[in-house]
């Protein structure tokens, strides 16, 4: 009797923050962007490492080195670090992937960090394909005034400012297979357009980001068989873990809110199916808090 394991598995999580979320990072004067195109069909061994860190502040007057502690007044912080590791022995591989990274603002329906990738794999006798990418976005900023971060004229309001924050996601996954297909898809976006029409000090750039398009981070996998029908042989593991840190309008600032969440999915043997989609999203939709302190 033929037995058929048959495995479904999909998640979606979102984080989504009222007045108190990601405002992002403004761009930068000069913007920069890259592309890589891969397409490999090999018998033998194949491999593929890609590593990508990215730190950006928005202070106009210092450098990375000088950005600890963060000052009290419309300062951000952002990390945004990219891998993969991809190593196919004694099989016959197909590999197609397309990476773009990007450091300009960015829409709502755009990203600064992209990577899809189509991988297929068949081992001879000993063969083996394993396969881990992960994706990691932190940011953490004080204080802004809402009405420079917000495009829409009633969201702003005059004398109202968003609470600090530092907010940190991660995705990914990691097969290891003898036979299988499998995608991923990553998206990333935290850089938003360059608002300077107020500066705090005189002669140094320190811009706002204008915030409507949202921090968003997305990660999804699809793994079956070679073949319609046929199962993939291995294993498949698919995993998230947050951490949300708000703040309220308080001086000195005060943390108000933690959240930590957490969630690994695995399976292994013979996978007809293994889908999952993981989505972040921290986005200001709503004005910000009147501080007397800050007023008067």
């Amino acid at each position: 009797m033929k037995k058929t394991i048959f495995i479904v598995l999909i998640l979606i999580v979102a984080t989504v923050g009222s007045a108190a979320a990601d405002p992002g990072m403004p761009e930068t004067a000069e913007t920069q962007g890259f592309t890589t195109a891969t397409s490999v069909d090999a018998v033998g061994i194949m491999t593929e490492n890609d590593a990508m860190v990215w730190q950006e502040v928005n202070c106009g007057y210092c450098g990375l080195e000088e950005f600890t502690p963060l000052y009290d007044f419309a300062h951000d912080y952002y990390v945004s670090s990219y891998s993969e590791d991809t190593i196919a022995d004694q099989g016959f591989t197909t590999y197609a992937k397309s990476l773009e990274i990007d450091t300009a603002r960015k829409e709502a329906n755009q990203f600064n960090v992209e990577a899809q990738k189509v991988v297929s794999f068949v081992a001879d006798d000993t063969g083996r394909m394993t396969s881990e990418e992960d994706i990691l976005l932190d940011g953490a900023g004080t204080m802004f005034p809402a009405e420079f971060l917000l495009i829409c004229p009633f969201a702003g309001g005059y004398y109202s400012y968003v609470p600090p924050f530092c907010n940190v996601v991660e995705m990914g996954s990691e097969v290891d297979l003898y036979e299988g297909a499998f995608t991923t898809d990553v998206e990333e976006r935290h850089i938003m357009a360059a608002n300077t029409a107020w500066n705090p000090y005189e002669g140094e750039g320190w811009p706002f980001p204008v915030s409507d398009p949202g921090v968003e981070v997305n990660y999804g996998i699809i793994l079956s068989g070679v073949t319609p029908g046929s199962p993939a042989i291995g294993s498949a593991a698919a995993n998230i873990n947050v951490h949300i840190m708000e703040g309220r309008l308080t001086y000195p600032p005060e943390k108000s809110a933690d959240l930590v969440y957490s969630e690994s999915t695995t399976a292994s043997g013979a996978i007809v199916l293994f889908q999952k989609q993981m989505s972040y999203n921290s986005k200001i939709t709503a004005p910000g808090i009147y501080h007397p302190i800050l007023v008067d």
